[in-house]
């Protein structure tokens, strides 16, 4: 359907609401407003919280750049994900850089122009293993890594998309002792955009976190870890300080490019009653809980394995991200030509064959079908 009638059908729906894209460019809509162009009330959806029930019967935290209708209603207070703003480019591609990043800790990486390397020291102990890795900040950005030796001329490691989606990855045991460079930029130089960029040591061998709300093993803001599930049944507690009114994301990540760990993640409070909890939110087999804080205060992570699996993780903390809202002319091109690379299409469906699982889960089974058979008329 060509761009112009999609954007006409799209405007029934209010503008005022959060539309966005996800880091795998796919496109969501506020359930709220699809009934609205579907012709019905709001009132044909079930209310959902921040915290839902997926179809097994697990609690679930919507993680970062959630889509659901509580989530959207709240607009981009609400929402997690997009690129921060930063300041004009002022991190070296070279050995002056003065810019450095601790062992456990992590910086906003920006890359501000095409061809753009932002250098980072770090110190390293020989005979350490040391993760370092970059995650999503919401742009969805082809991260890619080099680590340098102390003058900078020799790499020692280098990755691409070794991590979740297109994020580097590097699993290195330090040769020498001293100053490191971590060289990041974005896969063959060829675009901009953002990241999280940290390091982390082994974890020490044996079960050292405390699996209980007695643990003193903690986990700062912006800050990341690696672990063990020792054994079947582990669990392991973080504490964590969170302010209330802030937004978090946490997650689970692996530790090398081979780590098939599934992992499942749990906020809990200070008490230990449950907030939230996520098995797979489709990076791999780890995790991630996207959380508004209610009070300011001690929280706890708790980081255990799916059914009986062991295994290694990462775990990191960030604030969240404001997400970007688009305009209906910009959806209307993400249907029609972006998502498909630049070649303009059509929605080939009819009533029968169109099928939403979002709208199948979260609605009314009658509601659901109205919806998705006035979607496959307008969209056909």
């Amino acid at each position: 359907m060509p761009v112009a009638r999609m954007n006409e059908q799209f405007q029934a729906m209010q503008r005022s609401s959060s539309i966005r894209q996800d880091r795998f460019e796919r496109t969501y809509f506020d359930i709220d407003q699809v009934a609205q162009f579907a012709g019905i009330g709001n009132s044909a959806f079930d209310a959902l919280s921040a915290l839902d029930f997926d179809k097994y019967g697990e609690a679930i935290t919507h993680q970062e750049g959630c889509s659901c209708g509580e989530c959207m209603a709240g607009g981009a207070a609400k929402q997690s994900g997009d690129s921060p703003t930063f300041a004009p480019d002022l991190v070296p591609g070279d050995t002056t850089t003065g810019l450095t990043i601790a062992v456990g800790g992590s910086v906003d990486v920006a890359i501000d122009t095409v061809g753009d390397r932002d250098w980072y020291k770090v110190e390293l102990t020989a005979g350490v293993t040391y993760t370092i890795q970059t995650s999503f900040d919401g742009s969805g950005t082809d991260a890619f890594l080099n680590l340098r030796n102390s003058t900078g001329t020799v790499v020692l490691a280098s990755d691409d998309d070794s991590g979740n989606g297109v994020n580097s990855l590097i699993s290195f045991t330090a040769t020498t002792t001293g100053t490191h460079y971590i060289d990041a930029g974005t896969y063959n130089n060829e675009t901009t955009g953002s990241y999280h960029l940290f390091v982390a040591a082994a974890a020490p061998a044996g079960d050292f976190v405390n699996g209980t709300i007695s643990s003193t093993t903690t986990l700062a803001v912006a800050g990341t870890t690696n672990g063990n599930i020792d054994s079947s049944g582990d669990h392991d507690f973080y504490r964590i300080e969170l302010v209330a009114g802030q937004t978090y994301v946490f997650r689970t990540a692996g530790i090398s490019a081979t780590d098939t760990s599934d992992t499942v993640l749990t906020l809990r409070d200070a008490s230990g009653a449950q907030l939230g909890t996520n098995d797979d939110p489709g990076e791999a087999g780890f995790s991630a809980i996207r959380y508004t804080a209610a009070t300011t205060g001690t929280y706890f992570l708790d980081v255990s394995g799916f059914g009986t699996t062991t295994g290694t993780f990462n775990l990191t903390a960030f604030v969240a991200q404001p997400l970007t809202l688009f305009t209906n002319d910009q959806i209307a091109t993400q249907l029609t030509n972006t998502y498909w690379g630049g070649t303009s299409r059509r929605f080939n469906v009819t009533a029968q064959r169109l099928g939403f699982q979002a709208m199948e889960r979260h609605c009314k089974p009658i509601h659901s079908r109205h919806i998705s058979t006035r979607s496959a008329m307008l969209w056909a």
